[in-house]
């Protein structure tokens, strides 16, 4: 009896290991089969493509799908793929007679890349209680950011230390940079300014207070900061005076970057140019002698040069084509007498100085020479901290000056007076009320 159960146990182990063979050879097969079946019928790679802000996004079938090579790799429409923001996507494909939904997702993952100036000192302007200084970083990053600074602005003290910036975006990426700068602070000395919210109060209540009105006054501002921008009588023309010498000298800039003319070129100094005024040309050079188009540039600029501006002029054809000329800085439409006179509205000087600040490369010899025009007097006069690039205009009743102010948060300014025998002080006065305000914006 034992030897019989003995064999009956032998029996049941070798059909167990048959049984076991048979269902991991049925595993293996099913295995086979599945991958012939993937093989067959192309399946998404994974539940979620993720790329960072900015890459580029693959287009092409293989970069999602899993296939044999039985079917070819094909372009998708790239229009389904360019998401320009950060978010969840679904894109809808056809494949091999097939449909499928991929999810993607743009992230940002990068941290913000800060890149100090080359400023060094760094200068540190008080006023009102608030310290400000110019830009002394740059953060490259795709999203808001937000910036801490150590030690605060308020407490860096004069002298060289460590300045260190920390900086996070709203995907919670952060990176920080230091460097250690020199430090100078000055103390501001400007006029207090009434509590106001806008350019356009502060303005406003300055015309109230000095009796101006748009017979005597005009005016453009413009923030570089922030954009805000307040034109005062802006579509009237106004006897332009020197003014019209900064579109005046672009047209030149502008030639010599299209190559129609050159820095080096010249042109003959006639009796017809001859007008009294500041600068060398008349009290230096005689009539019939050659004179180079950047000498020129520089007496119309920097010395109000009215000899030198004629020559200018002249060579551009003469003062009609000059003034057609003219309105390629401006896409208003000019009337009649735009053309026929020196007169020229605030919104149009607002779109001139707007170009020369925006380009500031291609114009730098302009605004070099603006910036040595008339020191210490109109705009130059209202401050001794602020480098101003200004150009001032003087004929008869009219007094005016236009200018780029550079506080740390940039400001575009033309102050235009007509009958006004303290227009040079209003010009001083208005633009320290707006250094002020915009030093005290947040």
């Amino acid at each position: 009896m034992k030897q019989i159960a003995n064999d009956l146990s032998k029996s049941s182990k070798r059909h167990l290991k048959k049984l076991v063979l048979i269902s991991l050879l049925l595993v293996f097969a099913g295995g086979i089969f599945i991958m012939y079946q993937n093989h067959l019928h192309p399946y998404i790679k994974k539940p979620t493509f993720t790329f960072s802000y900015g890459d580029t996004i693959p287009t092409n079938s293989d970069a999602y799908l899993e296939y044999g090579s039985q079917f070819e790799t094909v372009d998708f429409d790239p229009k389904l793929f360019s998401m320009s923001e950060i978010g969840d996507y679904d894109v809808e494909v056809e494949f091999a007679q097939e449909r499928f939904t991929l999810h993607i997702a743009i992230v940002d993952d990068k941290p913000p890349v800060i890149v100090f100036s080359d400023q060094n000192p760094v200068t540190i302007y008080e006023y009102n209680g608030k310290a400000l200084t110019s830009k002394l970083w740059s953060i490259e990053d795709d999203s808001d950011v937000m910036i801490e600074v150590e030690p605060a602005l308020e407490k860096m003290k004069e002298g060289e230390q460590e300045i260190c910036v920390n900086a996070s975006d709203e995907y919670d990426n952060k990176t920080s940079a230091c460097q250690t700068l020199k430090v100078e602070r000055k103390i501001l000395s400007l006029p207090q300014i009434p509590d106001v919210h806008s350019a356009q109060e502060l303005v406003e209540e300055f015309i109230r207070q000095k009796r101006l009105s748009k017979a005597s006054f005009a005016f453009f501002y413009d923030s570089i900061h922030d954009g805000e921008t307040y034109i005062y009588n802006g579509d009237q023309f106004i006897n332009a005076a020197s003014t019209i010498k900064v579109p005046l000298n672009m047209l030149y800039e502008d030639a010599y970057v299209e190559g129609t003319k050159k820095p080096e070129d010249t042109i003959v100094f006639i009796k017809n140019d001859v007008e009294a005024g500041g600068g060398d040309t008349l009290k230096k050079h005689r009539i019939g002698e050659a004179l180079s188009y950047s000498y020129l540039q520089k007496q119309s600029i920097e010395n109000s040069d009215n000899t030198a501006t004629n020559m200018l002029v002249r060579g551009l054809g003469g003062f009609m084509k000059f003034r057609q000329q003219l309105t390629k800085y401006t896409k208003k439409t000019m009337s009649r007498e735009f053309f026929l006179q020196n007169v020229v509205s605030m919104n149009y000087m607002h779109d001139v100085m707007k170009i020369l600040y925006d380009n500031q490369k291609k114009y730098a010899n302009i605004i070099a020479y603006m910036k040595k025009a008339a020191v210490g007097s109109f705009l130059q006069k209202s401050s001794d901290v602020f480098e101003i690039a200004q150009k001032y205009g003087q004929y008869d009743r009219y007094l005016h000056a236009v200018g780029i102010v550079y506080t740390p948060r940039p400001y575009l300014v033309g102050i235009y007076t007509t009958n006004r025998a303290d227009g040079e002080a209003i010009i001083c006065e208005l633009n320290q009320w707006l250094m002020a305000y915009q030093l005290m914006k947040e």
